[in-house]
């Protein structure tokens, strides 16, 4: 288990491509042997943007993902892809720090 989670999120929808038109909002990843949970799956991406444009209106920031990457000091997307992927060449570093931004939110402040 990954930072004694029993579970991970993912930011996957169906609509993306053709392979993710049937993703469940809750799965087993064999992988990492947890629960993988899709809470966005059913999204379009219209409501990905409407959520976006809802966030600024209230916090008056916007969400970016390379605020996110670099809040949690990854040097690219490439680093924090890997990471994603439970890649062997992931640093540990990464899952103290992207814990950290999922908490403190620092790129919303």
């Amino acid at each position: 288990m990954r930072n004694n989670y029993d579970a991970w999120i993912s930011g996957l929808r169906r609509d993306e491509t053709l392979a993710r038109r049937n993703a469940p909002v809750v799965d087993w990843d064999a992988k990492r042997q947890m629960v993988k949970v899709n809470p966005i799956a059913q999204w379009t991406a219209a409501q990905v943007d409407e959520y976006i444009e809802e966030v600024f209106r209230v916090t008056k920031k916007r969400i970016f993902r390379t605020a996110i990457w670099k809040e949690a000091r990854y040097r690219d997307a490439t680093e924090f892809e890997r990471w994603q992927r439970n890649d062997s060449r992931s640093r540990k570093k990464h899952d103290r720090d992207f814990t950290r931004v999922l908490t403190e939110k620092p790129h919303l402040k």
